[in-house]
């Protein structure tokens, strides 16, 4: 992202990971890898945030957020 900085958000809810892999499967940047039946991301910088890993969850175990903080001061300087 040119001259922004992303905060982003990456939650596994360990009670709910099956450790089944699908996750993996689907992310795009290939940055997720299943290690004692949990997935984990090896990378968050190289994350899209583009909710694939979170989509093919059966479980529900996965949470994407994200927020663009250049954005977030651009709307607090519009409001003052």
């Amino acid at each position: 992202m040119d001259n922004q900085e992303r905060l982003s958000s990456f939650t596994v809810n360990k009670e709910k990971c099956a450790g089944c892999a699908l996750c993996v499967a689907a992310c795009p940047m290939k940055i997720l890898k299943i290690i004692d039946n949990l997935c984990i991301m090896t990378d968050e910088n190289k994350c899209l945030e583009c909710g694939s890993c979170r989509d093919k969850c059966p479980e529900r175990a996965i949470t994407v957020t994200s927020s663009d903080i250049s954005s977030q001061t651009a709307a607090k300087n519009r409001c003052h």
